[in-house]
């Protein structure tokens, strides 16, 4: 009697992991996906100071470092600042 309790008790905790390895599973999987999802376009800020005095756009087009993240959109493509697209 005892060993079928104790058999019990133990498929109950086996299926007790199996359900927090799933959500575990589950948390991370969508954790992965926010994170892909926040993809930020344009120059990270800092990243010309005093290196160089020009960025060249995606498209080619040549800027001023000055005209970088100065919320203006001077690329067509928005590369001369984060987050535009």
């Amino acid at each position: 009697m005892l060993a079928r309790a104790m058999r019990t008790v133990f498929d109950f905790s086996q299926s007790e992991a199996l359900v927090a390895a799933m959500l575990r599973v589950l948390v991370l999987a969508l954790c992965a996906a926010a994170v892909s999802a926040l993809q930020v376009y344009g120059a990270e800020p800092g990243a010309f100071d005093s290196v160089v005095d020009t960025f060249e756009c995606d498209g080619g087009r040549s800027l001023p470092v000055a005209r970088i993240n100065d919320d203006y959109c001077d690329c067509s493509d928005g590369s001369d600042e984060p987050g535009a697209r």
